[in-house]
């Protein structure tokens, strides 16, 4: 192992560059998407969040049925 470790120090920037990248982005897409969730359970999403991005149903007058934000909010009927 330290041989590898040496050889990987003393290698030209050109083979380093590479290497480099090849741990780094799968590292940093893992870190990401584990902030992402942590952030998503201690800030839970409202219902008009829910309703722009579309994760699950709202219930109530503020579910998107088509009427537009303003006649959905006061629950006008057609």
């Amino acid at each position: 192992m330290n041989a590898v470790a040496q050889w990987l120090i003393n290698a030209p920037v050109w083979i380093q560059t590479p290497l480099l990248l090849l741990v780094l982005v799968p590292v940093c897409a893992v870190a990401a998407l584990v902030l992402v969730r942590v952030v998503d359970l201690l800030v839970p999403a409202d219902d008009e969040e829910r309703r722009v991005i579309g994760s699950g149903a709202a219930d109530g007058p503020s579910a998107d049925d088509g009427r537009g934000p303003e006649r959905a909010e006061r629950n006008v009927t057609s």
